[in-house]
């Protein structure tokens, strides 16, 4: 029982904080003028913030604050590292153009350092036939 207690209020708290800078992000992007402008390839009818998945970023880095202090969660640093140069690399796409090159070399290194932390597929459990 205690374990569903804390799964709920640590899914509680996640969906709180994501909520929050969801919000916090979307207004501080639009009055700040950084949203997409809407053409005839846009999808959406009202702009877009060019926030870059921010907010998801940085709920799962509050998350896993909170899961390693309980003592519920531990990881390699590694890790957190590889993420957070997957989402420099996408944030940074997003406000300026980044070359191919540099982001193809930026998800390397991030790539690298999954590896180094000892994280890798070594079986794909028969998703589309491959085991």
């Amino acid at each position: 029982m205690t374990d569903l207690i804390y799964y709920v209020t640590f899914f509680s708290l996640t969906l709180m904080v994501s909520l929050y800078l969801n919000g916090y992000l979307n207004r501080l992007f639009v009055g700040n003028k950084l949203t997409d402008p809407i053409n005839e390839r846009s999808s959406h009818n009202y702009p877009a913030t060019r926030s870059g998945g921010l907010s998801v970023f940085f709920t799962v880095c509050i998350a896993s604050a909170f899961a390693v202090a309980t003592n519920e969660l531990s990881f390699p640093l590694y890790v957190l590292l590889s993420v957070f140069f997957m989402t420099l690399t996408g944030f940074a796409d997003d406000l300026i153009e980044v070359r191919y090159r540099e982001k193809l070399f930026l998800q390397i290194f991030a790539g690298i350092l999954m590896i180094q932390s000892g994280y890798y597929i070594d079986s794909f459990h028969g998703v589309f036939g491959v085991f």
